[in-house]
């Protein structure tokens, strides 16, 4: 969407222009700046409603949805769409259980928290009519597999992108205007409310696919009558990532990985879709039941061992903790059970033997007992040798794993830390 310059002579026509036109999702420049006390977004501003979008925009968003991850450039109340960026990935359909919802909004307020991209356009239609309602029927989801963030770190193209589609939810909507607010009302999609009942004096403002038709979806694909997108849950990347912690992450502990004791060793942090979090030496934030674990990977990528990362760190939430991580080393499974099953045996019969032996087990007048003795002594010895290199082997075989420390802060209160 091209900028409108606003001045005094082209003030009138730019607020109409933009009062008919939704928030830029192109792939050209971004629309003119929300004001931050308008732009009203709350805890699902990360997973907004598309289903206000022109038919032109939702057509352009299932092409590219059908080819590859669709990057963009997401603010809260603004979103674009980043054409160039082609980071690989496809998504995979999912049929779910039909769901019919209704969002009401009655207020300026509640247009900017629960239509967020769209708000911008349809305060018009809201203040004429006093009322808006959206009704969705989702016959499935459409979920993102296979996806590399490696892939768009490294192309140009996407430096700007700050998401990613992770999944977006289809089916068929209907955006009216009019009618009675209802009295009552149930939870809705993402939280953003619902309500069911009578409603008069309706005038459609836009519609995309036939609920009647959501039912003939099947395992392998949606309907073709009920397939528009409904709802888009973004998943942020690189500096977004970083800037804006879950809240998972806000009451993680805050975890230092040094670098490896081998230079030559090359280790990263991943999440647990496998996306990269960091390269070693870093600092992130784990919560619990993270899903994280260490990679140690060759040069061209191809990974040599994974070490996962505890479900539960024994420290307190926002606390600091430093890791010491090692990878699988031997056969920790396969030496225990040698060392049990045959080193042991052969250490107590090699000491028996030896034992024996040195205790004068044959007759001093056996004309072989020199022989048989030095027999005896070199099957102790040679039993004693066995047992001696399974326990080797068992000591230098260790499993993968992660261990954690907390650190310790002096400062003018005293010590502090989680011990």
């Amino acid at each position: 969407m091209r900028r409108v310059p606003i001045g005094p002579p082209a003030a009138l026509a730019a607020l109409l222009l933009l009062g008919c036109a939704p928030v830029a999702r192109s792939s050209g420049a971004l629309a003119p700046s929300v004001s931050p006390s308008r732009c009203r977004t709350g805890p699902e501003s990360d997973s907004p409603l598309v289903t206000e979008w022109s038919a032109s925009e939702k057509a352009h968003l299932e092409g590219l949805a059908a080819g590859q991850a669709v990057a963009v450039v997401f603010s809260g109340c603004e979103l674009r769409v980043v054409d160039a960026c082609r980071p690989g990935g496809a998504y995979v359909w999912r049929r779910t259980t039909l769901a019919t919802d209704t969002v009401e909004i009655g207020s300026d307020d509640e247009l900017w928290t629960k239509l967020p991209l769209g708000a911008l356009g349809l305060e018009g239609e809201l203040a004429k009519s006093g009322r808006l309602a959206v009704r969705t029927t989702v016959a499935g989801q459409l979920a993102l597999s296979s996806f590399d963030p490696d892939a768009l770190a490294r192309d140009p193209a996407c430096r700007e992108v700050t998401h990613v589609i992770g999944s977006l939810s289809v089916g068929a909507s209907e955006l009216s205007s009019g009618g009675a607010m209802t009295a009552r009302g149930a939870a809705g999609i993402a939280g953003l409310g619902a309500a069911a009942g009578a409603r008069r004096e309706e005038a459609q403002v836009r519609r995309a696919g036939d609920p009647a038709t959501c039912a003939r979806a099947t395992d392998g694909a949606p309907f073709a009558g009920c397939a528009a997108p409904i709802q888009i849950f973004l998943r942020p990347v690189g500096a977004a990532r970083a800037a804006a912690p879950s809240a998972s992450e806000a009451a993680a502990v805050l975890v230092t990985f040094p670098a490896p004791a081998d230079p030559a060793e090359h280790w990263t942090l991943r999440g647990a879709s496998g996306e990269r979090l960091c390269e070693l030496p870093c600092t992130r934030p784990i919560g619990a039941g993270s899903g994280a674990y260490l990679e140690r990977s060759e040069g061209n990528g191809y990974s040599l061992a994974r070490v996962d990362v505890p479900a539960r760190l024994p420290h307190a939430p926002r606390s600091h903790a430093v890791a010491t991580y090692r990878a699988e080393r031997g056969s920790p499974y396969l030496s225990s059970l040698t060392f049990y099953g045959l080193g042991v045996p052969s250490a107590v019969g090699g000491t028996i033997l030896i034992g024996l032996a040195a205790g004068g087990m044959f007759k001093p007048d056996d004309p072989d007992r020199n022989d048989r003795t030095g027999f005896v002594l070199g099957a102790g010895a040679m039993y004693l040798g066995i047992a001696g290199a399974t326990l080797g082997w068992w000591l230098w075989s260790h499993p993968a794993g992660i261990e954690t420390r907390a650190t310790v802060r002096v400062g003018p209160t005293g010590v502090s830390g989680s011990f």
